[in-house]
């Protein structure tokens, strides 16, 4: 295991859109569940999930300890901080950055993404610096020194919440590299779930996909083509 690589799930359970989404069954498993499973394909790396210190989120750490991942509890609202703190508590140089709401991101191009890292010695590994991946379908893996000079260079809430969001403004600053989607038109696409219709269509997705394998981008997009011209 590579110990100073990890990653970090970023879920609590008080969703605006879609409250108690991070546990909420899709296909008989909870949401949260279908991204560890994902994340328990990089058998490499550590599995963090990152909630906030809320009684809410009580939910979070008990069924993600029942799922043999670490938890770490730490700021509602600067998830800059609680990435930074989460980092430093675990000793981490780098992390893939993994939001609780995609069900379909795929453990192979976050492998990718931390080679690449690892190689070049980046602060930012993505595939969003060019929009060309479906929304729920992007991924990004971090330095933690790129955290540190976030905090150093500004305190906006908008890029406290949105850890990479000073990074894409400001990317002369930054060591970046990008992997762009090798099938074309489909960046409007969504995957995540963020409102109550998109558990219908992921139940819709699962039943046509193996759950165990790691689903590669042409099926995912044939079938929520298919789904949305039913």
């Amino acid at each position: 295991m590579l110990s100073d690589t990890g990653l970090i799930i970023f879920s609590r359970f008080n969703s605006k859109r879609l409250y108690g989404k991070a546990l909420i069954d899709i296909c008989n498993r909870p949401l949260l569940g279908r991204v560890i499973d994902i994340a328990k394909q990089l058998k490499k790396y550590p599995i963090i999930v990152a909630t906030t210190k809320k009684r809410s989120d009580d939910a979070i750490e008990t069924f993600a300890s029942n799922e043999n991942v670490k938890v770490f509890r730490g700021s509602e609202n600067n998830v800059l901080k609680r990435a930074l703190d989460c980092c430093n508590y675990f000793g981490l140089k780098r992390f893939a950055r993994i939001c609780g709401d995609r069900p379909f991101y795929s453990s192979k191009l976050i492998e990718k993404l931390i080679n690449l890292h690892v190689k070049f010695n980046l602060d930012l590994a993505t595939n969003s610096l060019f929009k060309t991946f479906p929304y729920g379908l992007t991924a990004e893996v971090l330095s933690v020194e790129c955290l540190k000079v976030i905090k150093n260079e500004t305190n906006r809430s908008s890029d406290l919440e949105h850890i990479t969001r000073y990074i894409y403004n400001n990317e002369q600053k930054f060591k970046i590299k990008n992997i762009s989607s090798t099938i074309k038109n489909i960046e409007n696409l969504n995957f995540a779930v963020d409102i109550e219709n998109d558990i219908k269509k992921s139940e819709w997705i699962l039943s046509k996909i193996s759950p165990t394998k790691t689903n590669n981008l042409g099926d995912l997009v044939k079938y929520l083509k298919k789904y949305e011209n039913r």
